[in-house]
């Protein structure tokens, strides 16, 4: 009986995304030929979307701390990276108009990596370290002039298995400095438990998003300014972590883990 219940979630769940992942591609699309909607009209597109998935799926969303961000600025998001449901939670919860980054296999997906080349996300090249650096730095400054965030996962992927928080590399770290964007920790509580990494099920419950003070970029940043910010931002989320999850002894981020490059 429950194998049975489990497959009927499945299907809603794959046809709940599916269907509003292709009709909010094609308005993002659309809204990008009309000038007055180029901007605005994404940004809305992407919150519906986000926030569609989650309210057909029965999740709630928690945000605390929004008082930490301010909607007039733009930041470079770092948060945690468990479950697909973290770019819906961002999304719809964030209170802030943002753009992902996203692998070049994502483009190849009709309609859908027409819309990512066409609303500015980042799309890079795993496999090619330049070309992903010179894609964050060349479209993460046309956002920062847009007043368009930027969501970036340090993990790199998203983190399968018991383990609750992955080494955070520093690529996304040395953006932040170089387009002097302050960094946002935003912590993601609960999405693992609803859709692990694998599953195509949607499971209801309740997501929290975390968000912390922004942390500011020096003037004339170097490099161990850079590795500092690092350090701090996965403190700060290893933290929340630690606090939201008491008794999840084995699955306990490492109160000292270092960035890495």
């Amino acid at each position: 009986m429950a194998s049975i219940k489990s497959f009927f979630l499945a299907c809603y769940s794959a046809v709940i995304v599916g269907i509003s992942t292709f009709l909010g591609a094609v308005m993002a699309i659309i809204c990008t030929f009309i000038p007055p909607l180029k901007v605005k009209g994404v940004n809305y597109c992407a919150w519906a979307w986000g926030r569609f998935i989650l309210t057909a799926s029965g999740i709630k969303l928690q945000v605390i701390g929004a008082e930490n961000r301010d909607p007039k600025k733009t930041y470079i998001i770092i948060a945690n990276h468990k479950s697909f449901l973290d770019i819906y939670a961002l999304l719809a919860g964030s209170g802030l108009p943002c753009r992902m980054v996203a692998k070049k296999e994502l483009t190849k997906i009709p309609i859908f990596g027409l819309m990512l080349k066409r609303t500015h996300t980042i799309i890079i090249d795993r496999k090619n370290r330049k070309q992903a650096v010179q894609a964050m730095q060349t479209i993460g400054k046309a956002l920062k002039e847009y007043g368009i965030s930027v969501v970036i996962f340090p993990e790199g992927t998203r983190i399968r298995g018991r383990a609750r928080l992955g080494e955070f590399k520093k690529g996304s770290f040395f953006l932040a400095a170089q387009l002097r964007m302050p960094v946002l920790p935003v912590t993601i509580i609960g999405s693992d438990d609803l859709q692990p990494k694998g599953a195509i099920a949607i499971r209801p419950g309740t997501i929290t998003l975390k968000i912390d003070p922004p942390i500011t970029v020096p003037p004339d940043p170097k490099a161990e300014d850079v590795r500092e910010l690092a350090r701090q931002c996965q403190q700060i989320i290893a933290a929340n972590l630690r606090a939201a999850y008491p008794n999840d002894v084995d699955r306990q981020p490492p109160a000292s883990n270092q960035p890495t490059g």
